[in-house]
């Protein structure tokens, strides 16, 4: 198992020298004076390969060591990402430049409020691939802690060299297909890539320069055509699943389907009515719904008037509810997740179920199946640490300057990797220091990194009865 887990992280570092590489020819073919950057990034993704195989044994001890090896290759990636940026933000600082491979490799999608870009397609290409190589790691981590709790109940589920080659080809392809289907709407390839590569990262980051789409993208079939693109995409852990293991497929989702069902109802309505109050069209409003419950952070083109960006200050808070909840997990998408919501009211449901049957309110004994008070209170421990956390991310800011307004979108922003688009609706700025980013890019790793928490998650729903 360990060593397949070893195979699964290196497998990460060939897809991105595979990119790498394929940069650097279209570089050459481009007389780009980067090349030369991108090879190197080429060889470090090849070294990083090599020193995996070398200390594989050291890598897999136990499980606290391999949440911590998981951050490690987190902060890899960001150093790897970092290098070509030198060329695209030539002018910014080092930390400017950290701040930003952090943000694309989280697939969290912020950008530095004062640097304007001019229109590149190595450019775009390189952003793409960080978005999607962020994207790859956050689902595969994912999988991995799953492959941990399934361990005795499906040992072949995913911890095989077979299917993590599977899982790296069948992502590519979505990736390749989404980019391919965006051709119906825009013949530039480069900006279909960037595209299909921010709706299925949720980085959000189509645009060198702001989260809005360009009028390309502004009219109304091109948006349910994108909104369909952002759905299709929380389908791909789930025909991941049913192509590895149908068994396992009809065990989890079915029991998945039934305890989302009644927060997905909500969510839909919250959904429906942005989309009916809002001051933009129907679809305009409806894809915007859409691209804060997937934590994209797209906006449409209309917000490029300040009009549309006012009219919507009473709808942040329903859009922060959409980012919090953040769809499915499993996706690359960030929130808290509606099935970790669900499992909360359950436990709520069954608190009051023990309350009711421990003073004779019900009749009927109460049959209580797979839980108890350990874990429970482990859920407790959990939603405290959150809640904490947030709350010191909210005072940091606002030790450094900001309003606890201000302080309080910047938080949610990067611990649910939404970005850029919250920031954009609430006017908060983000200001050119180094405190700031050394704050956000510490947030935007953590928001990412919440594959811990599903361990309690997955315990609690193959507990067999």
């Amino acid at each position: 198992m360990f060593t397949s887990i070893t195979f699964a992280l290196q497998s990460i570092f060939c897809v991105f020298a595979f990119l790498c590489l394929l940069i650097f020819s279209y570089s050459l073919g481009d007389s780009s004076n980067s090349s030369i950057l991108y090879f190197i990034t080429f060889l470090a993704n090849v070294l990083v390969i090599l020193v995996l195989n070398i200390f594989k044994k050291k890598i897999n001890k136990n499980l606290n060591f391999l949440i911590v090896n998981f951050l490690f290759i987190w902060i890899i990636i960001i150093i790897i990402g970092t290098i070509p940026l030198f060329e695209i933000y030539e002018n910014s600082s080092l930390s400017e430049i950290f701040f930003i491979s952090t943000s694309l490799s989280t697939t969290t999608g912020l950008r530095l409020s004062d640097t304007i870009l001019q229109d590149n397609d190595i450019f775009l290409m390189w952003h793409a691939i960080l978005q999607f190589i962020g994207a790859n790691y956050s689902i595969l981590t994912y999988l991995l802690f799953f492959s941990l709790i399934l361990k005795k109940e499906n040992k072949a589920f995913f911890l095989n060299k077979k299917s993590i080659i599977i899982f790296n080809l069948i992502f590519f392809l979505f990736l390749l297909v989404f980019s391919f289907l965006l051709f119906f709407i825009n013949s530039n390839f480069i900006q279909n890539l960037t595209t299909a590569s921010a709706i299925l990262s949720s980085g959000g980051f189509a645009d060198l320069n702001n989260s809005i789409l360009n009028d390309k993208f502004s009219n109304n079939n091109t948006l349910i055509f994108l909104m369909l693109l952002m759905l299709i995409s929380l389908l791909f852990l789930p025909l991941f699943a049913y192509f590895i293991d149908r068994s396992l497929f009809k065990k989890f989702y079915r029991k998945f389907s039934r305890r989302i069902s009644f927060l997905l109802f909500i969510m839909i309505g919250l959904v429906l009515f942005v989309a009916f109050y809002g001051k933009l069209s129907f679809i305009e409003n409806l894809f915007l719904g859409v691209s804060f419950l997937t934590t994209t952070g797209m906006l449409p083109h209309s917000f490029e008037s300040p009009y549309f960006v006012n009219s919507y200050s009473s709808f942040v808070l329903v859009f922060i509810i959409f980012m919090i909840i953040g769809t499915f997990s499993g996706t690359s998408n960030g929130g808290l997740k509606i099935d970790k919501l669900s499992i909360i009211v359950i436990k709520i449901t069954e608190e009051l179920n023990r309350f009711i049957f421990q003073h004779n309110l019900k009749g009927i004994e109460i049959i209580k199946k797979g839980s108890n008070q350990r874990e429970l209170n482990s859920l407790y421990a959990l939603i405290a640490v959150g809640s904490i956390f947030t709350l010191i991310s909210v005072l940091c800011h606002n030790i450094i300057g900001y309003s606890v307004k201000d302080s309080f979108f910047l938080s949610i922003s990067a611990l649910t990797n939404t970005g850029e688009g919250i920031i954009f609706l609430s006017k908060t700025p983000i200001d050119n220091e180094k405190n700031i980013y050394f704050i956000l890019n510490f947030l935007m790793i953590c928001g990412r990194f919440e594959n811990i928490g599903y361990l309690l998650i997955f315990a609690r729903l193959f507990k067999k009865n």
